[in-house]
């Protein structure tokens, strides 16, 4: 996934999108909104999951 086609890889997808929240601007779709809630989300299922193991 990136902004250009990538000649060694099977597949690629382009993203058309010149808006930084959605393809994260040059250090990539990693550090995009859409990533970051993810990260969020997992993050917080761990946190109550560790927590809830401790009880």
């Amino acid at each position: 996934m990136g902004k250009k086609m990538d000649k060694y890889s099977i597949m690629t997808y382009v993203l058309n999108s010149k808006d930084f929240a959605i393809t994260g601007g040059e250090f990539g779709i990693e550090s995009s909104v859409i990533s970051l809630f993810g990260y969020i989300i997992v993050a917080g299922i761990a946190f109550f999951m560790i927590k809830s193991r401790k009880n």
